[in-house]
């Protein structure tokens, strides 16, 4: 999610949920096929009228992919790449790991680890009743945000910039999952 000027005071309110995706979009839109680009559109309407303001903020991570989180003997020793980390919203650090940690390998949802992932969480933190509503909308913003970004670095790569360019397509298939399966009942 690139940020410049004014538009980065503008965006960081809502970083972690839609940093800058309505800015990204457009400059990656050339490089869509017609799906794609009927996909993104789409999504960043029905994103975009989501207001998530009210749902519990605190400090997250916001890249809670299983390559930022360190082992040692079977057990967390550490995380790493605190770039995005900041305050906001709890749930969309929750869609980031669901979005990662319980996949198949076809980018369609794992039931018995989504399952076993939120009772864990549900044990630690409880998820509000307006989370669960917005459960389902948050994890294809989770994967909007990692296309968007995946996108931008693949056709727009910064030159100097140090980043390791990820296949897009595997969040493009995740939300053309997620849009065939609307009720993903939490609990």
């Amino acid at each position: 999610m690139r940020q410049n000027g004014s538009t980065a005071c503008a965006a960081t309110s809502r970083r972690a949920t839609l940093p800058d995706d309505s800015l990204t979009a457009p400059q990656v839109m050339p490089f869509l096929n017609e799906a794609e680009k009927h996909c993104l559109t789409s999504q960043m309407e029905q994103l975009l009228s989501r207001s998530w303001s009210e749902l519990p903020k605190g400090t997250i991570h916001a890249d809670l992919f299983r390559d930022n989180v360190l082992f040692d003997h079977g057990s967390i020793s550490g995380l790493i790449d605190f770039y995005f980390a900041g305050h906001e919203v709890l749930l969309f650090d929750l869609c980031v790991v669901i979005n990662d940690w319980c996949m198949n390998t076809d980018a369609t949802l794992n039931r018995q680890r989504y399952h076993t992932l939120l009772q864990a969480y549900h044990q630690v933190r409880a998820l509000t009743q307006p989370e669960m509503v917005e459960l389902p909308f948050m994890l294809k913003s989770a994967a909007m945000r990692f296309w968007l970004s995946r996108l931008f670095d693949k056709y727009l790569p910064r030159q100097g910039a140090m980043i390791h360019a990820h296949d897009p397509n595997w969040f493009y298939q995740m939300i053309e999952n997620y849009q065939g399966n609307p009720a993903l009942c939490p609990l």
